[in-house]
């Protein structure tokens, strides 16, 4: 082959490379130009699937919040004299749990912003990932002889970050007694609340109550409730149960608490810093504590039983 015939065939090979390359740069270029149109489209679809709702995006964190009063906006107006309760829908629009706090700001003086004792205070807490919601209520009063609007927006985080406060701290009894039935899994964790106490042959069994204001609290196994004698003109307690364990017979030491529900394994009591408070069990069955001994005895059990012994620090 003469030196001419190989220049020329080199020239035909390096061309045809050059035209492979363009072909493949132009597909993956489309395949590119799919997938950003692709992403768009379900995002878009996202939003427009909650229907009116408000779209908040927070440097790259989204969410859906939805009220019941304006079904949109989250500007309430309130009339003159007017109390007015809204309930919140947040929804999160993103990959990873996140941190979320709502919160309001108003022109008038008079209006004053609080959470409903209806439910706890979820004012600022952790929301899981794409989907999840949590809703919230609150109770607003324009003391003002004339109407006045609220804002309401969420602030977020990604869950690593500092906790989120919001600006609505106080409470609001919508009724002078407030009664919520929380439930607790096998290891006293994943707290859900529910409708109404479950019933007495349920998987659940009755745990403790946390009240907000002092109170002597009863269970009264026959009534499936409890039985509050308290001063206080408006209270509101969470009723808490806990998943009945595979043991007949559950015996649980807890630290006296209006916060919250502390549980010290009975191994780990140090009898020198608490002392014996109180002692109850979900049913008809009888608990017996022994101060000088610390023992405890239970009788007449004749179904699952949960008991709870509460102690307290020394002063």
């Amino acid at each position: 082959m003469s030196i001419f015939k190989k220049i020329k065939t080199s020239i035909y090979k390096i061309r045809y490379v050059d035209k492979t390359k363009t072909r493949l740069f132009v597909i993956l270029g489309f395949i590119l130009v799919f997938i950003l149109f692709a992403g768009s489209t379900y995002s878009d679809f996202l939003v427009s699937d909650e229907k009116n709702a408000i779209n908040i995006k927070i440097a790259d964190l989204n969410y859906t919040l939805f009220n019941d009063v304006t079904k949109g906006s989250s500007s309430i107006n309130v009339d003159a004299k007017e109390t007015k309760i809204v309930n919140f829908t947040l929804t999160s629009r993103n990959r990873d749990v996140t941190k979320y706090a709502l919160y309001y700001n108003t022109t008038s003086q008079d209006i004053k912003v609080y959470y409903s004792h209806n439910q706890k205070n979820n004012m600022s807490g952790i929301i899981g990932s794409d989907g999840a919601s949590i809703s919230l209520r609150v109770v607003i009063t324009n003391l003002s002889d004339s109407q006045n609007t609220v804002n309401f927006d969420i602030k977020s985080g990604y869950a690593s970050q500092e906790d989120l406060m919001s600006n609505i701290t106080e409470g609001y009894y919508e009724e002078p007694l407030v009664k919520r039935t929380v439930l607790l899994d096998e290891n006293f964790d994943n707290a859900t609340v529910a409708v109404s106490n479950p019933s007495s042959d349920s998987d659940y069994l009755y745990f403790d109550t946390l009240c907000t204001e002092d109170a002597k609290i009863t269970w009264n196994p026959k009534e499936n409730d409890i039985d509050i004698d308290t001063n206080a003109a408006n209270i509101a307690c969470d009723i808490y149960f806990k998943k009945a364990s595979r043991q007949d017979i559950e015996l649980v030491y807890r630290v006296n608490s209006i916060k919250d529900l502390t549980i010290i394994k009975e191994g780990n009591i140090d009898y020198n810093k608490y002392k014996y408070l109180s002692s109850h069990c979900n049913n008809d069955s009888i608990i017996a504590y022994d101060e000088m001994t610390h023992e405890v005895t239970i009788k007449n059990v004749t179904k699952k039983t949960l008991c709870v012994v509460n102690l307290e620090p020394y002063e």
